[in-house]
């Protein structure tokens, strides 16, 4: 039998080893679950280790200035399974990595500022030190641990209770290596005072905390999605709505919108108790350590945000916050709005000045909300608060983990980033589209115009598809609040130039009514038009600002029969009735408009579509269904921006 010493050791330097499989994971995904039944605990730890090993992090090429937590686990567990196998080579390759570093503690590599891995990393040394009985080691890791002690506390609040649960295991953890290294009795009542405050506070509330407000949309959208990320990051939350009934649909682990893989995720962390919801703001208010606001800033009459939703749970979160936390923003608002919600929270809150507003905006695609969330492909941190920046390095551990690109700036910054991205996009769309336009004049054709600007490495070919253009519940709102602030900051530049990006946006639905009725030979008065797609993209539920709908909507009020299909959303317009399926909307149909690129509609055969329709004419708003194979189908088709299919 084996010792139970060998395989409590075994237990260990696995469980290490997982905190910090992010970090060892393989470049091409070699994960635990892939390897054969039967894998030994060494065979396991030896090529998690050597995976580690062939993995070239920031801190060794100068790009960051700190090891961070799953690097250090990740570090620290492959080093206890040298030691349990006896492997001396794995041992001196694992120690050679560790002089790729500067000294620890000083300015350089490993700083003392850098308090996302500043909390555990002392025990690497220590037990390099343990395995080796190298002097220089045993230095290091003294000087961490009682770095790492000294922490300055702040006014009334004691050490213990200024670190989260999980930092005063990693002190803990720390000091207890120290004294196995010097015998030194005070490392050890270090250690106990720690744990004691660790199993007090474990009987404490703490994590996350989502609001979420009475917007028909965006309040469900903003709660669900970034509060079920965070649970899937390893954080405990609860997410805040007012609406009790959506609280209710939530907490069964059902969405209350229609989001690729949003609902098992939701399910799986309901069910571990690791995510849930609630209306009661008292009950999260101290609870949190972080609380993201992700409420919805839609647009007022004059084009401005309306703040109505921050501001508001400002008033009433204020109040209830007794103890230093950071709010973290994730709406999109016009620059300088995180300053005053920061003023505002501190006149209101007992915690006073130890409220830190911070801005962390999204960049999230309906439709692919969900793989945004977990794999972003940047993550903005604008805040004037050190302790508030260190807060959100580990929150976001894991992604940085896996050297997602962080940008660390100033509040105004970071706000602007979010509209600036925006407003970039619907440029290029509308540049495109108003292409779309010349090449119908001249004769051109928009598509392959598009790929060759494409190639194009200082261009590229995303979000260069000629269409409809663009719609849906944050990129028109966001332009236009945008421009309304360039207007009151004296910027007329980028005000007149988002102007004319959403006058080439509402054109292009115009056009496409324009070309429908051209189509029906100059009036719609009576004629059945089958219309495909209601939502303003794919893969959402969202019909917010639709191009589609737009279309719809002007057609029946021009008097034609409008049937619409489309695979998730549920739409209420007059004169356009829905049906079930596509075949149903098709049915007699005089004319056929393609306005949403669902991926059935592109599976499509034209050729089971005979006796279907009335009359075989097509108007690919979208242009993504393969236009020979309708021709060869009996299908006259028009694409917007290719003058070749009139």
């Amino acid at each position: 039998m084996k010792s139970p010493i060998k395989i409590v050791g075994w237990a260990f330097a696995l469980l290490t080893l997982i905190c910090g499989c992010a970090t060892a994971q393989k470049s091409d995904g070699e994960h635990f679950t892939d390897w054969p039944s039967g894998t030994s605990p060494a065979e396991v730890g030896k090529r998690v280790a050597e995976n580690f090993l062939a993995r070239k992090f920031e801190w060794e090429e100068g790009k960051r200035q700190y090891v961070i937590y799953p690097e250090v686990c990740a570090w620290y567990g492959s080093l206890t399974v040298a030691k349990l196998t006896g492997d001396t080579n794995l041992q001196a390759r694992l120690i050679k990595k560790f002089d790729l570093l500067e000294k620890p503690g000083d300015t350089n590599r490993i700083s003392p500022a850098a308090h996302v891995d500043y909390r555990v990393f002392g025990a690497l040394p220590l037990e390099i030190f343990l395995q080796t009985k190298d002097e220089k080691f045993l230095a290091i890791g003294k000087s961490l641990a009682d770095k790492q002690w000294e922490s300055p506390t702040e006014d009334g609040v004691t050490r213990e209770a200024r670190y989260w649960v999980d930092d005063l295991y990693m002190i803990s953890a720390v000091q207890v290596q120290a004294f196995r290294a010097t015998r030194d009795q005070e490392y050890l009542d270090r250690a106990a005072l720690t744990a004691a405050a660790y199993l007090d506070k474990l009987q404490q509330p703490n994590g996350l905390f989502f609001h979420a407000t009475d917007s028909p949309f965006f309040w469900s959208r903003g709660c669900g999605w970034y509060a079920a990320g965070m649970a899937e990051f390893g954080h405990r939350v609860i997410g805040v709505d007012i609406d009790a009934g959506r609280v209710e649909v939530l907490n069964s682990g059902r969405s209350t919108i229609f989001e690729r893989d949003l609902e098992p995720m939701l399910a799986r962390h309901i069910a571990t108790g690791r995510l849930r919801f609630t209306t009661d703001y008292r009950e999260i208010a101290d609870w949190a350590d972080v609380h993201f606001l992700a409420v919805g800033t839609p647009a007022q009459p004059d084009g401005s945000a309306d703040l109505a939703q921050v501001f508001s749970v400002a008033e009433t979160l204020g109040p209830l916050l007794t103890r230093p936390t950071v709010i973290a923003g994730k709406s999109t608002v016009p620059v300088g709005t995180a300053m005053k919600l920061e003023a505002r929270l501190r006149e209101l809150a007992p915690a006073g000045d130890g409220v830190q507003v911070m801005w962390n905006p999204e960049f999230l695609r309906e439709g692919y909300a969900v793989t945004d969330t977990l794999r972003p492909d940047r993550i903005v941190l604008g805040t004037h608060s050190p302790e508030a920046l260190r807060t959100m390095r580990y929150v976001y551990a894991l992604p940085i983990s896996e050297n997602v690109p962080i940008i660390e700036c100033d509040i105004a910054t970071a706000e602007l980033i979010k509209t600036a991205a925006n407003a970039y996009l619907a440029m290029k769309i509308s540049f495109i589209n108003a292409m779309a336009q010349m090449c119908e004049a001249a004769g051109g054709d928009v598509v392959l115009l598009a790929d060759a600007l494409g190639y194009d490495s200082r261009i590229g070919r995303e979000f260069l598809n000629a269409g409809l253009g663009f719609g849906g519940g944050c990129l028109p709102k966001d332009i236009a609040a945008l421009a309304h602030r360039a207007g009151e900051l004296g910027v007329p530049q980028l005000a007149e130039l988002i102007n004319a990006v959403e006058h080439i946006n509402a054109t292009q639905r115009d056009e496409m009514t324009r070309l429908t009725i051209s189509a029906l030979g100059g009036d719609a008065t009576g004629k059945r038009v089958a219309v495909l797609g209601a939502t303003f993209k794919p893969g959402t539920d969202d019909t917010r600002n639709s191009p589609s709908l737009t279309v719809a909507a002007a057609l029946a009020k021009a008097g034609a029969e409008v049937r619409l299909y489309d695979p998730q959303a549920h739409v209420d317009l007059p004169g356009v009735t829905q049906h079930p399926s596509v075949i149903e909307a098709l049915a007699d149909a005089d004319i056929v408009l393609h306005l949403t690129e669902w991926p059935e509609f592109r599976q499509l055969d034209p050729m089971s579509l005979d006796g279907t329709v009335r009359n075989k004419v097509l108007i690919d708003g979208r242009l993504k269904l393969h236009r020979p194979t309708w021709q060869r189908a009996g299908w006259k088709v028009i694409q917007l921006g290719r003058a070749s299919t009139w």
